[in-house]
């Protein structure tokens, strides 16, 4: 094997790029095999590191530095710039293909050997070494409050041309329209932001208005009502192209009677909206993925539909399933392979509503199912009897149920091994003196019954979350 030539070896390592571990293996076969390895384990390093390994991928970033900016930066960084100058073998910077400024912006910041008096100049001479004509990027994240003109660098119009995702956590104008102007070919956009924006998106508009091939756009945050209008409308510009979009509001203009190759719809509505009535006139005839909360069930129903049966993921938050809901699910959505939804302790109604999903819905393999004191006993007995044979991936998040009922549950799961994530944010496990148990009882079932499971205690209503399952086992919770 290691006799291969590199353009063999470099289609085995494209296939094992998510697989850090095994990148690090392919590493120390010999010198063909690292320096293959090499440009595709950089091409995107923040994917792989976790908070107690930033300070190493830091120092590989500042060992990066020129030596006349290291004597610039004598006084701003301790202890790391006191032996002689030894370039690393690598320039690790230039196969950089995902610039994460968020990432770098945080590592400088909690560094314990940076005088933060002087962190600007640091933050310089970093934006220089990866902005400038030998660097091109495909993706960008930029954090909040992040004020420096990234596209005023020499070279900016070089390194971010062939942009294909941006991802924006603040608002800073000036970026935006400054990439509106070198960014035209970019596939991907997200907003985030955690509280209501008091000032205008025209940087973002520009940012939107000025791309060719726009497929997917994602707001994780609410603008004012003035701004909706015209984000809707320069979305609308571009609805040929668009494939994906997901809005924290309620759609202020008809933008879904433009959005006809939309084949994912994501709708999170904040408290106290209301969406009372959908246009007659929509067609979603594409649509595979649809997410919502806090929507009103006839919106949902009146949303599926619009399709044309090709729906194969539903998220369906918030509101508890009813009776209508359910009939069109059954009838318009023959092909759903994963499906969220909430079932209410008072109201039993809700799980036999389910049921009819399970029994009608034969293609389901992942159903995730919310909600407060659960019937664990009534709601194990209807997936065990009545789910399709390809379910096995579950997710739970309950508030309370009774320990036993989740024994037998796994007692009675006759289907293949399931992937399970629970979820124990403010859970009250009844017959059950701690989370340990929870945890204990889990791996008494690993390999015949669970094949692969998470247990989290964090309050997580993330939709792009719905859908994905762990194939390792992790446990995250509070003590």
């Amino acid at each position: 094997m290691s006799k291969f030539n590199k353009d063999v070896i470099y289609q085995i390592l494209e296939e094992l790029q998510d697989d850090s571990k095994s990148l690090y293996s392919c590493l120390l076969i010999n010198r063909t095999w690292c320096e293959t390895t090499v440009p595709i384990l950089w091409k995107f390093p923040g994917r792989y590191v976790l908070n107690n390994s930033n300070n190493k991928l830091f120092n590989v970033i500042l060992l990066q530095l020129s030596e006349k900016s290291r004597d610039n930066l004598k006084n701003v960084v301790n202890n790391i710039f006191t032996e002689s100058f030894r370039p690393p073998l690598f320039n690790y910077i230039k196969f950089w293909r995902h610039l994460n400024l968020r990432l770098i912006e945080s590592m400088m910041i909690n560094s314990k050997d940076i005088v933060k008096s002087k962190i600007y100049l640091l933050r310089n001479e970093i934006l220089k070494l990866f902005i400038n004509e030998n660097t091109r990027y495909i993706s960008l994240i930029v954090p909040s409050k992040f004020k420096y003109r990234i596209y005023n660098l020499s070279g900016a119009e070089r390194c971010f041309s062939d942009l294909e995702y941006i991802f924006f956590y603040g608002n800073e104008i000036d970026n935006l329209i400054g990439l509106s102007k070198i960014s035209q070919s970019i596939k991907k956009m997200r907003f985030d932001k955690k509280y209501i924006l008091k000032i205008n998106n025209s940087g973002i508009t520009k940012l939107i208005e000025s791309q060719k091939n726009l497929k997917e756009i994602t707001f994780n945050r609410f603008p004012s009502k003035a701004d909706q209008k015209s984000l809707e409308e320069a979305i609308i510009k571009s609805a040929n192209t668009i494939q994906h979009v997901k809005l924290d509001w309620k759609p202020f203009t008809k933008i879904l009677t433009y959005l006809v190759n939309l084949t994912s719809l994501e709708i999170c509505l904040k408290y106290n909206m209301k969406w009372e009535n959908l246009e007659d006139n929509i067609s979603l005839p594409l649509l595979t993925t649809l997410k919502t909360w806090r929507v009103l069930p006839k919106i949902v129903i009146s949303l599926i539909k619009s399709t044309k049966g090709q729906i194969t993921k539903l998220s369906y938050n918030y509101y508890h399933i009813n009776n209508k809901l359910t009939k069109v699910i059954c009838k318009n959505c023959p092909k759903l392979e994963y499906f969220k939804t909430s079932i209410n302790y008072k109201d039993k109604t809700t799980y036999y509503e389910l049921e009819k999903i399970l029994i009608n819905c034969q293609y389901l393999k992942g159903l995730c199912v919310q909600g407060d004191h659960v019937d664990l006993d009534l709601l194990s007995k209807i997936l065990n009897n009545s789910s399709p044979v390809g379910l096995f991936k579950l997710k739970f998040s309950f508030f309370e149920f009774k320990f036993g009922h989740l024994k037998s549950f796994f007692d009675n799961w006759t289907k293949s091994p399931m992937l399970l994530e629970i979820n124990t944010y403010l859970m009250h496990l009844i017959e059950s003196p701690n989370l340990n148990d929870l945890v204990n009882l889990i791996r008494m079932y690993e390999s015949n019954v669970i094949k692969h499971y998470k247990i989290i205690d964090i309050h997580e209503q993330n939709l792009d979350n719905d859908f994905t399952w762990n194939t390792s086992n992790s446990v995250t919770y509070l003590e």
